[in-house]
């Protein structure tokens, strides 16, 4: 069985976020998603990291 390739996505809550998440998962990728409220994630417990992150 091929190893599925995983994808970090930072702000997976957000607008485009959220469909860049779907389209990732409909294509078979195994997805980390960072977000800052996990209510509000389309998947709750899929390998989700909380947090934020900020530019200085």
């Amino acid at each position: 069985m091929a190893r599925q390739q995983c994808v970090l996505v930072l702000g997976a809550t957000g607008y485009a976020g959220r469909y860049l998440v779907q389209r990732l998962h409909n294509a078979g990728y195994r997805i980390r998603a960072v977000v800052r409220d996990q209510q509000r994630a389309l998947a709750p417990g899929r390998n989700l990291i909380r947090g934020r992150s900020t530019l200085h």
